[in-house]
């Protein structure tokens, strides 16, 4: 279970963070930095036992950046969605404090459909962007590299359900591709890691 205690510190301290006020100070951008190397290191666990090539990277890089892309779409739209109701937001917080007035339900309505439906937008792009990546993986990965992949992560910190004693290989390698080579650190990752690599 050692290999698997960074994983879980990573996310215990991610989810945690909610638990704090919110507010700044000098150290935050600093400790975030330092965070980020941490999850760096999270990542590189699951990505050196794999021994990928030089040329396996290079096949990968551009699925993995065309995933990136579609991800910048989906949020520069959410943007855009969040822009058009800020007005609202603003007024209904405004009288919620001043006026003492409840934010009206119709309006509380439509924000959640706004979140709904950016949530099936999102779930969506992340579906297709797994797929495409996962395609190129299929592609240039050996067997044992495959293998390698599926077995340097527990499915159940993914999924507390999970049960990676029923799940075929292929399932593990979809969480792999998700978790790992789709990661927003991944690429760079990967880039640095082609460098080095023959």
């Amino acid at each position: 279970m050692k290999k698997f205690v960074l994983s879980c510190l990573v996310a215990v301290v991610a989810s945690s963070s909610i638990c704090f006020a919110q507010s700044s100070s000098d150290n935050d951008a600093k400790s975030a930095a330092i965070f980020a190397k941490i999850k760096k290191i999270d990542i590189l666990y699951n990505l050196l036992p794999v021994l990928y090539t030089k040329a396996q990277i290079n096949e990968l890089l551009p699925a993995i950046e065309k995933a990136r892309a579609t991800a910048r779409k989906v949020m520069d739209q959410e943007a855009k969605d969040f822009a058009t109701v800020e007005a609202e937001c603003d007024k209904s917080i405004s009288d919620a404090l001043e006026k003492k007035i409840l934010p009206p339900r119709a309006a509380r309505a439509d924000l959640s459909d706004l979140l709904n439906a950016m949530s099936a937008r999102r779930t969506i792009a992340a579906l297709k962007n797994i797929d495409s990546v996962k395609t190129v993986f299929d592609k240039v990965m050996t067997p044992a590299q495959k293998k390698a992949a599926a077995n340097s992560l527990d499915p159940k910190l993914f999924d507390p359900k999970a049960k990676p004693e029923e799940m075929t290989l292929d399932e593990k390698e979809t969480i792999y591709v998700r978790e790992i080579l789709l990661a927003p650190m991944t690429y760079d990752l990967l880039v640095g890691m082609a460098k080095h690599t023959d």
